[in-house]
């Protein structure tokens, strides 16, 4: 339990410099997020990946539980929006808006849709494979000492 809210920890640590930066260009304010969304939202996906590679490789067994409930939130907050005609952000808590910030630099090239249904699980698979990568690699490693 100790471990697990260690790595709530690590997310937000991870996800809040992106956050108050989406939260500048344009997701506060509902203007278009422009280049430095978009490479806040790269960013972002590359330093998750980079993450789940560096606790797989640590072999940190817990953290694939944090990958599905951060990535699962998402599409829990994302889902709502894709099923009614106009959702305003007043209608999703705060926090939860948050959570979707750092991928709001994608919204000019994807639909809300496509972010759900195709975006996030892309972005889940891809962490685990990481994830898995980086423990295969301390596996063979060891294997090999």
């Amino acid at each position: 339990m100790k471990s697990l809210f260690l790595y709530l920890l690590l997310v937000i640590a991870i996800s809040l410099p992106f956050i108050i930066i989406s939260s500048n260009f344009g997701f506060v304010t509902g203007g278009p997020p422009g280049i430095v969304g978009l490479l806040n939202t790269i960013a972002f996906l590359i330093v998750w990946l980079a993450v789940s590679m560096m606790m797989g490789y640590k072999l940190k067994r817990g953290f694939n539980l944090i990958i599905l409930i951060y990535w699962g939130m998402l599409a829990l907050v994302f889902f709502p929006i894709t099923n009614t005609l106009e959702v305003t952000k007043e209608l999703i808590p705060l926090v939860l808006v948050f959570l979707i910030s750092p991928l709001y630099g994608v919204s000019d090239y994807l639909s809300t849709d496509e972010i759900v249904f195709i975006g996030i699980p892309i972005c889940v698979f891809l962490c685990f494979l990481f994830f898995f990568g980086g423990k295969t690699t301390k596996n063979r490693k060891l294997v090999q000492n």
